[in-house]
């Protein structure tokens, strides 16, 4: 992608930051106070086109930092995760996932197409089921994946946080401690 990736993907990771610091600094703040896409509107104006040119600079940089923002986005079931796949070999390094890591583009829907989705929870998604032709929509249309993928990551953003002493972090994801 370099320089050509969409202005969306840009936006997107630039407000992904945004909501993470807007989520660390809200966490110290009182339980009366809520998070707001909005907060930094007057008090700092500046600060979505500061964001955005210094996530912009470590993509450029490092190609991979734009998936590494997002995997910050879903880490806290994830941090052990590594304990429970198996080793490749003498390497404790993971098989990859993403025949193409520093891209965010469609093979994973042109896999799918073709019955190689490297997770069968992945291959599900195109089984003859109701979710097939979104999988070939998205296949032919990355743009509309893109956007629609945007626009659940904002979603996701704007999932109220528990704060304070409502939730835990648990040991195992699936399981109350």
């Amino acid at each position: 992608m370099g320089s050509k990736r969409p202005i969306l993907l840009n936006n997107m990771v630039a407000l992904l930051v945004l909501i993470l610091l807007a989520l660390e600094i809200t966490s110290t703040k009182s339980l009366a106070e809520e998070l707001s896409p909005n907060f930094y509107d007057h008090s700092c104006p500046a600060a979505l086109p500061v964001i955005k040119r210094v996530v912009e600079a470590a993509v450029e940089k490092e190609r991979r930092m734009g998936a590494s923002l997002l995997r910050l986005h879903f880490h806290d079931c994830f941090v052990n995760i590594k304990m429970l796949c198996p080793r490749v070999g003498r390497d404790t390094k993971l098989a990859p996932l993403d025949p193409t890591p520093a891209k965010f583009d469609g093979k994973y829907f042109d896999k799918l197409i073709k019955y190689k989705g490297l997770l069968h929870s992945d291959q599900e998604l195109f089984n003859g089921g109701s979710t097939d032709e979104l999988v070939k929509h998205y296949n032919r249309n990355l743009e509309d994946f893109l956007y629609d993928f945007g626009v659940s990551m904002i979603k996701m953003g704007n999932i109220k946080p528990l704060v304070g002493h409502e939730g835990e972090i648990r040991i195992n994801c699936r399981k109350i401690n």
